[in-house]
């Protein structure tokens, strides 16, 4: 596990049954299972290079930045399934924070896109799928290992990086059995099985997309992923294969929702929506419902280092209205519990703190880049910094990072919080509130919208005026800012700290109201 004894199963009792369909080409689970063994092998063979004692020097370790190339799904599956590790990257990172992050992991070998081989550091095999180098060779000159026993449980299986708004990426190691325990439960909870055939459009190096590709494969269905995203070749695929569940960030949904309304039409086949990584505003829940109006849609709070915390489900009322949950992210995942605590002191429901998690899914630690701003623990809890309250039935609230608080007047905000009363209003979809020095408040409050199609309220007045229906005073922001094209990180979250550099700067980008 993650993947050894369900892999092994699935090719033995379901061999010609599709297990994953990248663009046009696909693998069975026979075929799927045959090559990871070959994969492994080829590793194996393959000198061990230095690595400090944070990371495995037992066990193969091989760094992968080739995207959604069709080579990665057999690539992945070896990691998930044989005793090695990889060092999952993004082809689109600059040189340099490619380079960093192999120096940092020293793997044995580097599998890269195309034109991505300068990244290498000294010393450093390098094969690319589509280059001069034969991929196919590589991978079967290697008599396949015989070894079919599944790797242990504390043996890690990945090295990947957190996809923070504000910092660099950390590197982290996450261990088999953190995997075995998610994936167990999230069986029952995601109502997963073999017929759950899914596809997940994102890149297969964010942890939304991977994890998906665990999880469909593990329930023994068919994964579908595509070289790149584009809306008319994932709408193209869920109207014409057997698809029945949809996971995707929320700027994907958002996409797909567009191309809906440019052609007039609906996914009535679509049965689950599952979404994560980003707030899903109460624009896009509902649209999302209209598009496919007989999906249930779950959304589901979690970080890289911690794994599952919370899943929302917004169910339809009796009325055929959604539930909609605002910053609301629903209630612990199965296994995990949650507490709000404070220097140590678990606080009572209704108050403001930090989020712990005590969790079989929370990583060990890091491998580079801990700046001290991600993982933190008090004794067998974890948190990774957000802050957030629980009501009295559990119902979680996520209020934002503690590194986002802004000091007010005397009044600590959160702003996030205020985030999501201006998406509240119809004429806004999406807001990001800042802080910005201020010499009499010391930070005042200012938010930088995105205003639907026809929009009434579109001038600073009338928007504080709205505002002051739903937040009190010291809660609305002082100004108000539009922006044509929001910054975006590779998994579509608003890039926070770039939008406050420019708030700080005063850049034109960011048009006053």
């Amino acid at each position: 596990m993650p993947l050894a004894r369900p892999l092994k199963q699935h090719a033995a009792r379901q061999a010609n049954k599709q297990a994953a369909v990248v663009g046009g080409q696909s693998l069975n689970y026979q075929e799927l299972w045959a090559r990871t063994g070959r994969i492994y092998a080829a590793l194996a063979s393959l000198p061990r290079r230095p690595r400090d004692g944070s990371l495995p020097q037992h066990i193969p370790v091989f760094a992968l930045a080739v995207g959604n190339h069709p080579v990665v799904i057999e690539l992945l599956a070896t990691a998930l399934a044989r005793r090695c590790c990889i060092v999952l990257m993004d082809p689109a990172w600059p040189t340099g924070q490619l380079r960093e992050a192999l120096a940092s992991t020293s793997p044995d070998i580097f599998i890269c896109a195309n034109g991505r081989a300068d990244a290498a550091t000294p010393g450093l095999p390098v094969l690319c799928p589509d280059a001069d180098i034969n991929y196919e060779e590589w991978r079967d000159a290697a008599e396949a290992t015989s070894d079919t026993s599944p790797p242990p449980g504390d043996d890690p299986f990945l090295i990947g990086f957190t996809s923070g708004t504000t910092s660099q990426p950390k590197a982290f190691m996450r261990s088999r059995e953190t995997w075995r325990a998610s994936a167990k439960a999230g069986r029952s909870h995601f109502n997963l099985d073999a017929n759950s055939h899914t596809l997940a459009p994102g890149p297969l190096s964010h942890g939304l997309t991977l994890y998906a590709f665990m999880e469909t494969l593990d329930a023994g269905a068919t994964f579908y992923a595509l070289p790149r995203f584009q809306p008319s070749a994932v709408w193209q695929l869920l109207s014409q294969k057997a698809i029945g569940r949809l996971v995707a960030v929320p700027t994907v949904l958002e996409a797909l929702c567009r191309h809906a309304d440019d052609h007039g039409e609906t996914l009535p086949a679509l049965g689950q929506v599952t979404t994560a990584g980003a707030r899903l505003e109460r624009h896009l829940l509902e649209r999302v419902s209209n598009v496919a109006p007989n999906t249930d849609i779950t959304e589901y709070y979690g970080a890289s280092e911690l794994g599952f915390v919370s899943t929302a489900h917004h169910d339809r009322k009796p009325d055929g209205t959604l539930d909609l949950t605002g910053n609301r992210v629903g209630q612990a995942f199965p296994g995990v519990a949650l507490s709000i605590r404070d220097g140590g002191q678990e606080l009572p429901p209704g108050q403001a703190g930090m989020i712990y998690v005590r969790s079989p899914q929370v990583i060990g630690g890091y491998v580079s880049g801990d700046d001290g701003s991600g993982l933190r623990r008090d004794g067998p809890w974890a948190s990774v910094g957000d802050l957030g309250k629980l009501d009295s039935n559990g119902t979680l609230t996520l209020l934002g990072r503690c590194d986002d608080m802004v000091i007010t007047g005397g009044n600590n905000v959160y702003p996030d919080e205020i985030a999501v009363c201006l998406c509240s209003l119809p004429d806004i979809v999406k807001a990001l509130v800042l802080g910005r020095t201020d010499t009499y408040l010391g930070q005042a409050l200012v938010a930088v919208v995105e205003f639907a199609a026809g929009a009434v309220l579109t001038d600073a007045a009338t928007l504080t005026a709205a505002c002051s229906s739903v937040l009190p005073r010291y809660k609305i922001p002082r100004q108000f800012f539009t922006l044509a094209d929001w910054p975006l990180t590779a998994t579509g979250k608003i890039e926070t700290g770039t939008v406050q550099k420019w708030m700080n700067t005063g850049d034109q980008r960011l048009l006053p109201l």
